[in-house]
């Protein structure tokens, strides 16, 4: 799998920033590819963004940083909330992760569901 690394532009950096408190956000490294790594762990699902550790990996048709738009806005979010998951679990969270993705699937998995929850609502407008 081959992937290019991508900047947020600095108004995309400064927006997160405000909704977002991540005080380290220039660490996390974006990728942009054809193929996220490791699809083929769910079948038949098409996959815009995975995060691995500090590495977030989007989508190349995904990947539209300017004009930013909602559906960015909540696909980077979406990605950072992940980003902070394994921050706080560096070691259990990958195992923990995978375990409740056979236990419940992708929908229902308690790492997904937090972050379209919390991207969702950091994404809204007028927030």
């Amino acid at each position: 799998m081959r992937s290019t690394r991508v900047f947020l532009p600095e108004n995309i950096v400064a927006w997160i920033s405000q909704r977002f408190p991540y005080e380290d956000l220039r660490k996390v490294h974006f990728r942009r590819c054809r193929r996220i790594p490791f699809a083929w762990l769910v079948p038949g699902r098409n996959f815009a963004g995975l995060t691995l550790w500090n590495r977030v990996y989007l989508i190349e048709s995904c990947w539209i940083a300017e004009p930013f738009n909602q559906t960015f806005a909540e696909l980077v979010l979406h990605e950072l909330v992940h980003v902070a998951q394994y921050r706080k679990n560096p070691f259990t969270f990958p195992v923990r992760y995978l375990m409740n993705h056979f236990r419940y699937g992708y929908d229902l998995n308690p790492a997904e569901v937090e972050a379209r929850e919390v991207a969702t609502r950091l994404a809204a407008p007028g927030r």
